[in-house]
């Protein structure tokens, strides 16, 4: 039996979990990381050293984005495996306190991360899991059977092709690029009618209503990733023309919903947006490009639909959140396995030393600590 912790923020991505981890041989204990408390880890430090006295701890799972990082002294109380997959940028925008405390695994969300983590950060290979949380595709089939359904009964659809871009950094995603474009095009504009979904902050500081075309409608939020499904069913396109690596949870939702996505070539996107086979790639800064992508697919029916089957596909293969849960609890499983064989792994305090045991998953150490 293997006690196990998860310290998660996002709903859905702790809803995937839950699902995935859900099997016999684990005891889970789920512990909310979420804004509303004030010293989440006091709490969480507490909790894990008295189940811990009791033998009730094997190691934790930490994701959190908005959330400073556990303690070094929790960390080094037990194997954790830290989720660094809402990070997009490396290794501008990694915590402070990441090159001060020893986890036992990071997970990310491409290999262009993972990458950035080994050469920047010295990280041994073995230490990185890429994978990501994943989605409830099931939840996903029966949104897109109703809205299909619904679209077929429905008259009058809209004329426009539906333009669908989701980003909290509105400049740095490409959101400023994306609706000049269409201002300055006038064939474009009168074809398309753009979605932004941002933060309420956002919203008030670059999308003023009465400034705004009448076929640009905001969609605000207190955080963009908990808009709703309705507006990728919706969407005919999603486009972020980003200038900067972002974090693959803000395409996975359009791949899920079959839709086509036009993107830049820079981080871990090219990873997901494969060009020719689930969007299109252009250049960051590149308007021309960004111009001839949008007329290619909104002109084209044809080819947005096979671009967003191809999405779809990769998003079986690759962000299904039983699939990836299994991997996440696996590389637990190696993590306790090596706390269990090695007592001086949590004095160590080089990722370089910590290699992951090869142990088939039926043959680990059951060492009473």
């Amino acid at each position: 039996m293997y006690n196990f912790w998860f310290a998660v923020e996002n709903p859905a991505s702790l809803s995937s979990l839950k699902k995935g981890i859900a099997r016999p041989e684990v005891n889970a204990t789920w512990y909310p990381a979420t804004p509303r408390q004030s010293r989440p880890f006091n709490n969480l430090t507490t909790a894990l050293s008295q189940a811990a006295r009791n033998g009730r701890v094997d190691a934790l799972f930490y994701e959190s984005n908005r959330q400073p990082m556990p303690p070094a002294a929790l960390i080094r109380r037990r194997p954790t495996l830290l989720s660094l997959e809402a990070i997009s940028s490396f290794p501008e925008n990694l915590p402070k306190e990441l090159a001060k405390i020893t986890p036992a695994g990071l997970v990310v969300g491409s290999e262009w991360a993972k990458t950035q983590l080994v050469n920047h950060l010295k990280i041994a290979p073995s230490r990185i899991l890429v994978t990501h949380t994943g989605l409830d595709l099931a939840n996903w089939d029966e949104a897109l059977q109703a809205f299909e359904r619904a679209r077929a009964n429905k008259t009058g659809l809209p004329e426009r092709v539906r333009l669908l871009f989701v980003g909290d950094d509105f400049v740095g995603l490409g959101g400023t690029l994306l609706l000049d474009l269409l201002k300055n095009n006038p064939r474009l504009a009168e074809s398309c009618e753009l979605h932004l979904v941002v933060n309420r902050r956002t919203a008030a500081t670059y999308l003023a209503s009465a400034l705004l075309p009448n076929y640009v409608h905001v969609h605000s939020y207190i955080y963009p990733q908990n808009e709703p499904t309705e507006l990728y069913l919706k969407a005919d396109i999603c486009v972020l023309p980003s200038y900067k690596p972002v974090s693959p949870a803000l395409v996975a939702k359009a791949m899920a919903a079959c839709r086509p996505i036009i993107a830049t070539n820079i981080g871990g996107l090219p990873e997901m947006v494969r060009d020719g086979q689930s969007g299109l790639l252009i250049e960051p800064g590149d308007q021309s490009g960004l111009v001839l992508a949008l007329q290619t697919l909104v002109e084209d029916p044809a080819r947005r639909y096979a671009l967003g089957e191809g999405a779809r596909r990769i998003a079986e293969a690759e962000f299904d959140a039983a699939t990836n849960a299994h991997k996440i609890l696996t590389f637990m499983k190696q993590i306790t396995a090596e706390a269990r064989s090695n007592h001086t792994f949590a004095a160590s305090s080089n990722f370089s030393q910590l290699a992951v045991a090869n142990i088939p998953p039926d043959t680990y150490p059951n060492v009473e600590e």
